[in-house]
């Protein structure tokens, strides 16, 4: 469990959606929430969370709702393209 002091929650669907910010965290810490891994550390001086939801707005509410079970982030910030990049090209 982390701190509850985190300010910035990242939420995205997929890891390749976050691979640069990951690379860039400072003390980073690993740790799961249901089945997914979710990471912990500072990025530019910000404590933050940053979590994969999973393809689609259902997978990202239960998500999100887990982890504000859990911590009290100041700011939630979505980002990536939704999962779009995993999807197979017709």
């Amino acid at each position: 469990m982390v701190s509850s002091l985190i300010m910035l929650l990242i939420l995205a669907a997929a890891p390749i959606e976050t691979a640069l910010l990951r690379k860039n965290i400072v003390n980073p810490q690993e740790f799961s929430c249901g089945s997914h891994r979710v990471f912990s550390g500072t990025l530019q001086g910000q404590k933050i969370l940053l979590a994969h939801g999973g393809i689609g707005s259902v997978n990202m509410a239960i998500k999100l709702t887990q982890l504000l079970n859990e911590h009290s982030p100041l700011v939630v910030l979505l980002t990536g393209c939704a999962g779009s990049a995993l999807r197979p090209r017709k």
